[in-house]
């Protein structure tokens, strides 16, 4: 991986590099190996280009960036890796992607454009500078795997790998964006393109410059006509055409000139890439996974461990415990912006001890998204089965539920669902993915939720969909990036491919559901003698944060949240947040995530702002 850097100077007002060279240094992480800048001119502006590369496929200088060649008119700033079946792993992947764009961007036509993203597979994110066409387009993968961020004025376009770029080159004041703020506290993040700063936006799709008249045009990703043309695949046709699907991904994303490791939690997904690699008989694979040394947390690194013997590799444990509450909040000062997920700091602790030994390592992420794995996929579909008899449920018996506090964890459990229903199926998907404090937020005027709702009755095939636009985009590949890439490692996440995406997409979304959540990489690692790690409760990738804050000398954690003077309780309420913060340290209800939501918002604010 990498990290890019642009300035594009519209007035000629900058006398010198040090502003690039500033961006370059704030980015550094991500491409510890090598940095150049370059400067570019024309009619239109002065374009600085940064960038600091991280060497994985070629170790030459022949993939230095910022790249040329022809009259270097053509100018690539890339990050990523590119995975093709037809790809010559020889040629260096950045010149592999130059070609790409300079045989088909002719005339940057829409159609061109759209054809140009649509063909590639893999991860990345890319700035193409045209100045003999005037043209500046810039693109991120389909999965937004890898981030990429602009801000633009009358004087000035900047566009950075991160946030912080943007903000290390001077030439943006930093204002917080408080519509997010309210997001944040429903969903755990901020709703893209916007960020946490104002006039800063994250890329959802492929936007062209054209630099005489300065003007932009966001281009819509081509959507997929797979999902006109769903097969009723049999069971066992869809396991197989999984499985070589993955096969193959698993192939592509192995290649590379430096070491690579697994990410390993003894889970379903990351245990079945492990039994993928001991059927190409690689010996000694790294595997990294946490341990809790406590024991009190999840079952991780007993089940990897055991992976690890059965399928073979090299096991390398990484132990938390209560003490790394004292690190959480200096890792919260270092995201770009608020993420309410406790495994961002999880997989820094990971990234850091993997860099040690590899530079690349594989992960499980996305499967969950793709393959309906979560507990609120397994709740939705129940919901669908049964809707027409909850649509006849009266709300005003919720009031004789036992509160929230008192009858126990499966009372509190179906409470919640009842209270989350709605008569649209897509209404109550969405709110199965909120926090639950709802009732606690201040009822502030906030922009409307986009949403890309379904047209038909796909309800199935939405939920998965939305998930993967929101969820597995702005969290759960947002934070694996920043966590990894600060350390400089390179993470693959093998299931995010295109022939996967292709064989899914192509099935009816109520097969891919089945019976039971992910039963299709259950059936495949059952058939490789994985039957212990498919039965496993799933547990997420965790620790015992809420168990370690009711520790008496941990408490203050979380009591400190409840100052009344910080700018969170504008926007939820404090007698409520005091409650349930107090009950969560009693034992009364497992209120973590919203601990860790609060706690890294106001860390974060407080650093910034």
């Amino acid at each position: 991986m990498c990290g890019l850097n642009l300035i594009w100077d519209k007035k000629n007002l900058l006398q010198s590099e040090s502003e690039i060279q500033q961006m370059n240094q704030a980015t550094a992480s991500r491409g510890p190996d090598e940095s150049q800048t370059l400067i570019l001119s024309n009619s239109f502006g002065n374009f600085f280009l940064g960038h600091n590369r991280l060497k994985i496929r070629d170790l030459s200088l022949l993939s230095a960036q910022p790249y040329q060649q022809e009259n270097a008119k053509k100018t690539l700033l890339y990050n990523g890796e590119l995975y093709s079946a037809q790809s010559d792993f020889n040629q260096a992947d950045t010149i592999e992607l130059f070609n790409i764009l300079n045989q088909n961007l002719v005339n940057y036509s829409l159609d061109e454009i759209q054809k140009t993203t649509s063909q590639l597979n893999g991860m990345y994110a890319w700035a193409w500078l045209d100045v003999q066409q005037n043209k500046l387009l810039i693109a991120r993968d389909f999965w937004k795997i890898k981030p990429l961020y602009y801000f633009e004025n009358e004087q000035y376009l900047i566009i950075s790998s991160e946030i912080k770029g943007i903000l290390a080159s001077g030439l943006v004041s930093k204002k917080l964006n408080q519509t997010q703020i309210i997001h944040y506290l429903k969903f755990r993040f901020a709703q893209s393109p916007q960020t946490f700063f104002e006039g800063i936006y994250q890329i959802d799709s492929p936007i062209i410059w054209d630099l005489e008249s300065a003007k932009k045009e966001e281009i819509p990703v081509q959507k997929s006509s797979l999902y006109q043309n769903t097969h009723q695949f049999t069971p066992q046709v869809l396991i197989q055409k999984t499985e070589k699907a993955l096969k193959q991904s698993l192939n592509q994303q192995l290649v590379a000139e430096v070491p690579v490791g697994l990410f390993l939690s003894g889970g379903i997904d990351s245990t079945l890439l492990l039994a993928l690699l001991q059927e190409r008989e690689i010996k000694n694979f790294p595997v990294f996974t946490l341990g809790d040394a406590a024991r009190q947390g999840t079952k991780d690194s007993y089940f990897a461990k055991k992976a690890t013997e059965q399928y073979g590799g090299e096991y390398q444990e990484t132990t938390l415990s209560a003490h790394c509450l004292q690190d959480i909040p200096r890792f919260f000062t270092t995201l770009d912006q608020p993420i309410a997920d406790p495994a961002a700091f999880l997989t820094e602790l990971l990234s850091h001890e993997a860099k040690k030994s590899v530079k690349v390592v594989l992960s499980g992420a996305g499967a969950d998204e793709l393959f309906a794995g979560y507990h609120r996929h397994g709740a939705f579909q129940k919901y669908l089965r049964y809707k027409p008899l909850f649509d006849l449920f009266p709300s005003f018996l919720l009031n004789y539920f036992p509160n929230q506090f008192e009858g126990g964890e499966k009372l509190r459990q179906i409470k919640k669902f009842f209270s989350q229903l709605s008569k649209n199926p897509q209404e109550t998907f969405i709110n199965f993915t909120k926090l639950q404090w709802s009732l606690g937020l201040k009822n502030l005027p906030i922009e409307p939720l986009k949403v890309a709702y379904s047209e038909d009755s796909d309800f199935l095939r939405f939920a998965l969909h939305y998930d993967q636009q929101h969820y597995l985009a702005q969290d759960v590949l947002a934070i694996t990036d920043h966590s990894s890439m600060k350390h400089g490692l390179e993470v693959r996440v093998p299931y995010l491919d295109a022939e996967v995406w292709k064989v899914l997409e192509g099935a009816k979304a109520s097969q891919v559901f089945g019976n039971s959540k992910k039963w299709i990489l259950k059936e495949i690692l059952k058939q490789k003698g994985g039957e212990i790690y498919v039965n496993r409760r799933k547990e997420g990738f965790g620790f015992p944060f809420g168990q370690w804050l009711r520790v008496s000398e941990n408490q203050y954690f979380a009591l400190d949240l409840l100052d009344k003077s910080s700018i969170i309780f504008q926007y939820l309420e404090y007698d409520f947040a005091e409650i349930h913060i107090k009950a969560h340290l009693l034992g009364k209800i497992d209120f973590s995530s919203e601990i860790w939501a609060l706690w890294c918002l106001k860390t974060w604010l407080e650093f910034h702002f």
